[in-house]
């Protein structure tokens, strides 16, 4: 049953289905438009039962109504398409303030050389393409289908991509992007801002702009392109994963952490040290998952949003990657995250009581666990860092730059080290009993913990160590290191 009507060639009513709220009242707006400018004479509608379009009288707008499968090209001066046919290909004119109305039993392809205007397409299969010389400002709204739009030129769009699985690529220009369903965005070297509260899981590739990305209860993807990433984490539930997610193993060495190892004497490292641990008990394997298949997403034949779990591909993880135009801003949500700088002046932020993990880049970069009380892996990078831990148990990795550390819960913290790795130098602050101190070095030969505390030396009320690949450690507030502190 049509839930939208508009006037068509001849004075018929054509009536059209949408199939959610967003493309109903958006599609009713366009109808009512259309409606009154053929009833007042300044449309002249037009249909494919009387063959192709015609042209259009000097001074008035044009409607086209396609009915039957096959392509169309539509004349200068057609500002109007309403869509009926079952498949339909449709090369658009270069007008201004286009509509273009295309419902549920409708599978649209359109192309706009150029020009400007609104699409509403409820079809299951639509494909929405602004061509790269089209400067001029679209609205895109699609319903439940799975949808392909590319607006590849320059002008600033509003696309609110429907509950489906939906491929969106930009070009130059910018976009403000809802998304409500699986999606896949490629940002060119647009600009975007991406609304994904209502959405389920994002994929989103960066290109030469800046990104601004609002999660949802899904899970998100986020590769920073050359310009700067700004992410803030939707709320979660929690999981109890975290740390590393979907086979970044190889990014981080094996250097994760199991969140009930408790701190004890038991991290495990490589038989090598000679110290009787297994280093697989430090992996990720325990903690992530990369279940990231689409076949249990629950979508019933109408794309109903009830039947979703609201966690996307397979989970809840965030795995975000700065752009490396630095001046990234990532807070992560109350899940599992994975949070990686990408340039210069970077903050990354955990947040919940899940296990996470923020890693440092090149730049100077904030690392903060304030708002956590999980059990993080803060690792750094190679510029400078200032690092936060949190309430948990968090393992800090401090990198080659110069990183200054301030352990919230010292006392439950481990502060590890990680031969080739390191090299710079560590300021560890707000620990003041040298029984909370934790030092785990990792890869380094058999005798470094001696080279280490051989080493040691006090300032005041500071001590400080080397270790053989010139990493300098300094405790503040503490005195002396035994090799009771070593693990």
């Amino acid at each position: 049953m049509s839930n939208v009507t508009v006037l068509g060639a001849g004075n018929q009513t054509i009536g059209l289905c949408f199939d959610t709220e967003e493309t109903l009242i958006l599609a009713r707006q366009l109808a009512g438009l259309i409606t009154a400018g053929v009833q007042n004479g300044s449309i002249i509608a037009a249909s494919d039962k009387f063959g192709g379009p015609p042209p259009v009288p000097p001074g008035k707008a044009g409607e086209f109504v396609q009915t039957k499968s096959g392509t169309v090209m539509l004349p200068n001066g057609y500002t109007t398409l309403v869509e009926t046919a079952a498949k339909a290909l449709v090369f658009g004119s270069n007008a201004e303030k286009q509509m273009i109305l295309s419902g549920t039993s409708s599978d649209l392809t359109f192309i706009s050389p150029g020009g400007s205007g609104t699409v509403v397409a409820a079809g299951d299969h639509n494909r929405i393409v602004l061509s790269s010389g089209d400067d001029g400002d679209w609205l895109i709204t699609t319903g439940k289908g799975d949808d392909i739009i590319h607006a590849l030129g320059s002008g600033q769009h509003t696309i609110s991509a429907g509950a489906g699985d939906n491929a969106i690529m930009l070009g130059t220009g910018s976009a403000m992007i809802q998304s409500a369903g699986d999606d896949t965005v490629s940002m060119g070297g647009a600009s975007a801002t991406i609304d994904a509260t209502t959405g389920g899981s994002d994929l989103v590739f960066g290109g030469g702009g800046d990104l601004l990305f609002v999660g949802g209860s899904g899970e998100a993807t986020i590769y920073g392109g050359s310009g700067s990433t700004t992410y803030y984490g939707g709320m979660h539930d929690s999981t109890g994963h975290g740390g590393n997610h979907h086979g970044h193993d190889d990014d981080h060495h094996g250097h994760g952490r199991d969140d009930d190892d408790d701190h004890g004497r038991d991290h495990g490292r490589d038989d090598h040290h000679d110290r009787g641990r297994d280093h697989d008990d430090r992996g990720h394997d325990d903690r992530g998952h990369d279940d990231r298949g689409h076949d249990d997403r629950g979508r019933n034949d109408c794309g109903d949003d009830d039947d979703r779990d609201g966690h996307g591909r397979g989970g809840t993880a965030q795995i975000v990657h700065g752009g490396s135009g630095g001046n990234n801003y990532l807070f992560a949500g109350s899940g599992a995250a994975t949070l990686f700088g990408g340039g210069d002046n970077d903050q990354l932020y955990a947040f919940g009581d899940v296990g996470q993990m923020l890693v440092g880049s090149d730049g100077y970069a904030t690392l903060s666990a304030a708002f956590s009380d999980g059990n993080n892996t803060i690792k750094g990078g190679q510029g400078d860092e200032a690092i936060t831990g949190g309430t948990g148990k968090d393992l800090i990795i401090s990198g080659a730059g110069n990183d200054t550390v301030f352990a919230t819960d010292g006392g439950r913290d481990t502060f590890a080290f990680v031969r080739d790795e390191a090299g710079g130098t560590a300021l560890i602050q707000n620990v003041y009993d040298a029984r909370d101190v934790r030092i785990d070095l990792i890869d380094y030969g058999k005798c470094e913990e001696k080279y280490a505390l051989e080493s040691q030396t006090t300032d005041g009320g500071s001590v400080s160590f080397s270790l053989s690949d010139g990493t300098r450690v300094t405790f503040d507030n503490i005195t002396h290191l035994t090799e009771k502190n070593f693990i």
